[in-house]
């Protein structure tokens, strides 16, 4: 382009000439490029992420050149801001999928679909904002934290620990992350179970009354046999204790019940021995004064015979 400078007419109609077909085919690289970029589905094909990328880097190859002679200043940056915030768009859609498995415990499903946006990433190049590696790092990390199990803190029906059990046992041997995560699941639902088995050895009755044992045995169902069977076994060891506690109240009432007579027996008893010392008083009393008075009639017939009435 440089070599057509226009030094006369001639030279200047082959330059313009040039410059046109330069504007064409940036123009028609540029619509590709975009092109490409719309037809990117959600699924980020990778054959598509290739041929935009291959453009993008014709472009910044050419930028000195396209700029110069065609005064499009700053142009070809501009494109290449606009193509990367379009596939920026693409990705975080594909992120946010990803993210949903996770949260349904489409394990196995997550890890193909990250497995496969880290390779798109990779082909970007420096084409991917850093802010997308960011989100890319954060959904690997995202499968450590405690979304993971606490929809299983009571929820057993409408989050059937059963179903995501064997979504991790698919992907167990494969990824620690998700072994960790099941361990966790089995010592948080282990724990649920049990706390609520003591909440319902407080009600003290194994009937429908008992909300605890109500709940206990509604949700013990939707875990993995083993640990199903597990739990009606402590629920048998529960019902057990629990009649025992109720056993034991009872005695417990009746010896109240045989004490408290004891206690009144004791008091009429006590009350019956007193009223014995009062009549033993009274007695005595009654003995002395008929004494007394025995004496002083003896002391008036005295007298009397006497004729010496006082």
């Amino acid at each position: 382009m440089t070599a057509l400078r226009p030094s006369n007419k001639i030279e200047k109609h082959f330059y313009e000439k040039a410059k046109r077909s330069l504007s064409i085919g940036l123009n028609q690289l540029k619509e590709d490029t975009r092109g490409s970029t719309l037809v990117v589905t959600h699924h980020l094909e990778k054959e598509q992420i290739k041929l935009i990328v291959e453009n993008l880097k014709r472009l910044e190859k050419n930028k000195f050149v396209i700029e110069k002679h065609l005064n499009t200043s700053h142009a070809i940056d501009e494109f290449i801001e606009e193509m990367k915030k379009s596939i920026e768009t693409k990705i975080k859609y594909f992120l946010n999928r990803i993210k949903a498995l996770i949260i349904n415990y489409n394990f196995s499903e997550a890890d193909e679909k990250i497995d496969s946006v880290i390779v798109v990433r990779n082909l970007l190049g420096k084409y991917c904002i850093k802010d997308i590696s960011d989100q890319i790092e954060n959904l690997q990390n995202y499968e450590k934290t405690v979304v993971i199990i606490t929809r299983y803190d009571s929820e057993y029906m409408l989050n059937p620990p059963k179903k995501s059990f064997e979504k991790l046992a698919n992907v167990n041997s494969t990824n620690q992350i998700y072994s960790e995560v099941l361990d966790k699941l089995r010592k948080l639902i282990l724990e649920n179970f049990r706390n609520e088995l003591e909440r319902a050895k407080t009600k003290q009755t194994i009937d429908i009354t008992n909300e605890h044992m109500r709940r206990f045995e509604s949700a013990v169902k939707y875990l993995p046999e083993s640990m199903e069977n597990a739990r009606e076994i402590e629920l048998q060891h529960c019902k057990g204790d629990i009649k025992r506690l109720v056993q034991y109240s009872e005695l417990k009432l009746q010896d109240s019940s045989i004490t408290e007579e004891i206690d009144k027996i004791n008091n009429c008893s006590f009350e019956y021995q007193n009223l014995q010392v009062i009549i033993s008083y009274f007695n005595k009393g009654k003995e002395l004064a008929s004494k007394q008075i025995d004496n002083i009639v003896v002391k008036i017939h005295h007298n009397l015979e006497k004729q010496n009435i006082i």
